[in-house]
């Protein structure tokens, strides 16, 4: 009877095992390629928008194009200045004035 029963798991199980094992792998390889093919996607979606903006900016006018583009500052460069002396006064005041959480007071 034991060795029927070893016989049967034999006949049906252990081909079922592999069967699962093969259809597991083929899984795992499909899923890889869809991972490949979606990286592949935003790559060229991304390349895409980006032709669309080069498009787009060269259908504007010059002078419009002329304005939107500003040189990049140098990297040893000193940080641009900020306005005025007052203009700067006033931006720190506010700057403290909202740290504080505090409003202006109104002149009279």
């Amino acid at each position: 009877m034991k060795e029927q029963l070893r016989a049967t798991e034999e006949e049906f199980f252990l081909p079922r095992t592999e069967s699962l094992r093969t259809a597991e792998q083929a899984l795992t390889d499909k899923q890889n390629e869809l991972a490949k093919l979606s990286a592949e996607l935003s790559d060229r979606s991304t390349v895409a928008e980006s032709r669309q903006v080069e498009l787009v900016f060269g259908a504007l006018p010059r002078s419009i194009r002329s304005r939107a583009v500003s040189p990049m500052p140098k990297r040893n460069s000193p940080p641009p200045r900020r306005g005025s002396k007052h203009e700067r006064g006033e931006s720190e005041k506010a700057t403290a004035r909202a740290c504080r959480g505090t409003r202006p007071r109104r002149k009279t």
